[in-house]
C-alpha cells in the first residue's frame, strides 16, 4: 500500500513538474506578446504568477510527502528484519539446547554401546570352540582382535 502511494506521490509530482514548466513558458510568452502598461495585462501576468506559486508550494508538499513515505517505507522493513532477527535468534537458542540433548545422548552412548556390544556379541560364562579346543571368553576376544 505505501509502495502504491509513493507511486501517485511521483506521478504527481512530474504531473506538478510538467506544469510548473508550461506556466513559465506561458507567462514569459505573455510578457512577450504583451509588454504594454494595461492593467488587463498586469492582472493577467500576476494571476499567472499566482497560479505558478500554487504549483510550486504542491511541489514542495509534494517532495516532503514523498520523503515521508520512504522514511515509513524504511520504517516497515526495519520491523520485518527486526522481527525476522527474532524469530532466528529463538531458532538459534533452540538449536543450541538440542545440540547439548544431542552431545549427552552421545556422550551416553559413548559409555555403554561397546559394553552392550560385548554383552550382546559374548555373554558372560560363554565358550567358543577354536581348533579343537575349549576357550574362555578371555581367550575369544584375544582371538578376535589377533585375526583383525
Amino acid at each position: 500500500m505505501l509502495h502504491n502511494l509513493a507511486k501517485h506521490i511521483i506521478h504527481l509530482k512530474e504531473s506538478s513538474d510538467a506544469v510548473l514548466c508550461t506556466m513559465d513558458r506561458v507567462e514569459k510568452t505573455h510578457a512577450k506578446l504583451f509588454s504594454s502598461g494595461d492593467a488587463e495585462v498586469a492582472a493577467t501576468q500576476m494571476e499567472l504568477g499566482y497560479v505558478a506559486g500554487l504549483y510550486k508550494a504542491t511541489n514542495v508538499r509534494l517532495e516532503s510527502m514523498e520523503k515521508k513515505v520512504g522514511n515509513c517505507i524504511g520504517l516497515a522493513f526495519n520491523l520485518v528484519a527486526q522481527q525476522d532477527s527474532r524469530r532466528a535468534r529463538e531458532e538459534s537458542r533452540r538449536m543450541i539446547k538440542d545440540s547439548a540433548t544431542m552431545r549427552v545422548i552421545a556422550t551416553v552412548t559413548m559409555v555403554f554401546l561397546p559394553g552392550t556390544a560385548v554383552a550382546v556379541c559374548c555373554p558372560p560364562g560363554a565358550c567358543a570352540l577354536v581348533e579343537g579346543l575349549l576357550m574362555r571368553v578371555d581367550d575369544v576376544w584375544k582371538q578376535l582382535l589377533c585375526d583383525a
